[in-house]
């Protein structure tokens, strides 16, 4: 089986709790006479094979439709909104990257977001740079 879109293997701490959940979720599958013969983690219960990138739609209208949410939501806009935050925290690019599976900087960035107010900030910060002068001897902008 590949493991990823890049054939490299992602290793991830997991919770106690989680692995247990999982632990269930493996015990489920293995009593299924179809996902048993998968090698996936979260097979299609009808083939076997690797679930559509669509299936996650109707979970996910439900979600919104609880929520009361009146934006879209989707596995795009979550993997942002992961970014965002490790990001926000100032998460090392390397852990970050593991989590999401990102393997290069360049897909790091396609996922991270900049907001205005850290684009003012920065400029800001460019333009007090490249504006300051240096003080002389007695204390003085020259």
């Amino acid at each position: 089986m590949e493991t990823t879109k890049t054939g490299a293997e992602a290793e991830i701490a997991l919770p106690d709790e989680l692995v247990d959940e999982l632990k269930e979720h493996i015990a489920r599958l293995d009593a299924d006479p179809i996902a048993s013969k998968s090698d996936l983690l979260f097979p299609s219960l009808k083939t076997g094979r690797m679930l559509s990138s669509t299936v996650l739609r109707k979970p996910f209208a439900k979600i919104m439709s609880d929520m009361k949410l009146k934006r879209k939501l989707t596995s795009k806009a979550m993997r942002r909104t992961y970014q965002g935050l490790a990001d926000e925290v100032q998460m090392r690019a390397a852990a970050a990257m593991a989590v999401s599976g990102h393997k290069t900087m360049a897909m790091k960035l396609l996922y991270s977001t900049a907001h205005d107010d850290e684009i003012r900030a920065g400029v800001g910060k460019v333009i007090q740079l490249a504006t300051a002068r240096k003080k002389s001897a007695g204390g003085e902008r020259s």
